[in-house]
């Protein structure tokens, strides 16, 4: 299945028998991508434009096609971009790589309310970086709650006729070094390779849920503003517990006390200065204990107007403290139940 804007091209010879579609590099198009050029596609619309802060950004719309990258890099020379507006339904795999590799010094993307990015776009997307330099980059990402964001695998599509062995040999070779080029990068974490590879090729994997979000750690934005529970503290505090080792969080076992066993005394919270720390027991196997001790600052706000807060687990009984190793910001998105659909986070 084929989604508009992302035309079929032929090649000669072996290529003849097959076709490039959703922006996933088919097998024979890997060993002509020499030949690419030729495609009578429509390379994406790429231009420079401000987000509504007034932060210059990127803007790239359409089925991405050979000579894309070229663009990009021809932009951030001329001007330092903070991030990537996406809206494209994939492209040339290839040429997804190539953007990749020409994002840097680090830049952001985004996914806007009501964007679609799949495929090729949806690697491009997983680049998105902020940071650099000493303090080191790290993953910058966000998916507005109404956008989509989905992943497949390579695949032969529209396949006739006879071929050699060493045309199906030299075919099987380009896939798997395809797959190398991507996992050189070390943008897609393994488990999420894992369900990309396992979809047909009229199917999607769609980051659909807090819990895919939270795991691959992608920024859901564009929500609205609402009150924070205990429960929802809880929550997020258990979430990452699973999410640092990249497994699943799919249903929170937090009670309205603030603990995952319902023990009111498991939640302490108090008031230094104009900050809140607050600590939460969790109750591990084999009678081991440790507190989710967390740092709300109401002065820094994120994306949806509700305080940054910073977090880290260790033993019971003192508040988080600068030199606690280990810490990680708990985003506004992560205090909903990790089985929470995007679309339905307003409700």
């Amino acid at each position: 299945m084929c989604p508009r804007g992302a035309d079929p091209l032929s090649f000669s010879g072996f290529a003849q028998a097959t076709r490039r579609c959703n922006g996933f590099v088919e097998l024979a198009v890997l060993i002509c991508l020499s030949l690419s050029g030729g495609s009578e596609a429509i390379s994406a619309d790429i231009s420079a434009g401000r987000d509504s802060n007034g932060n210059n950004i990127i803007i790239l719309r359409g089925a991405i096609e050979t000579g894309d990258a070229v663009k990009i890099e021809k932009l951030k020379k001329e001007r330092i971009f903070y991030a990537i507006d996406l809206n494209s339904p994939g492209g040339n795999y290839i040429e997804a790589l190539r953007i990749v590799d020409v994002m840097y010094p680090p830049i952001a993307t985004f996914i806007d309310k009501g964007a679609e990015c799949y495929s090729a776009c949806a690697i491009i997307f997983m680049a998105g970086k902020a940071g650099g330099g000493s303090g080191g980059t790290y993953a910058n990402r966000r998916l507005h709650y109404f956008g989509k964001l989905g992943f497949h695998a390579p695949y032969l599509s529209n396949v006739t006729g006879q071929f050699s062995g060493e045309a199906v040999q030299e075919a099987y070779g380009a896939a798997v070094m395809s797959m190398r080029e991507l996992m050189k990068r070390q943008i897609i974490p393994q488990s999420l390779l894992t369900e990309m590879l396992a979809k047909e090729p009229d199917d999607a994997f769609f980051v659909d849920t807090v819990d895919k979000a939270g795991r691959w750690d992608i920024q859901v934005v564009g929500f609205r503003e609402r009150p924070i529970t205990k429960k929802m503290f809880c929550t997020a505090c258990e979430s990452h517990m699973s999410w640092k080792y990249d497994a699943s969080s799919h249903a929170s076992r937090c009670g309205v006390t603030g603990t995952t066993n319902d023990d009111g005394d498991g939640f302490h919270m108090r008031q230094s200065g104009s900050d809140y720390l607050i600590r939460i027991l969790f109750r591990l196997p084999r009678d081991v204990s440790t507190e989710c001790k967390i740092r709300v600052s109401p002065g820094s706000v994120s994306f949806n107007d509700m305080p940054f807060v910073a977090a880290a687990f260790g033993p019971p009984g003192r508040d988080l403290e600068s030199g606690d190793i280990d810490r990680f910001l708990i985003y506004p998105f992560h205090y909903f139940d990790g089985s929470t659909l995007l679309r339905d986070m307003d409700r």
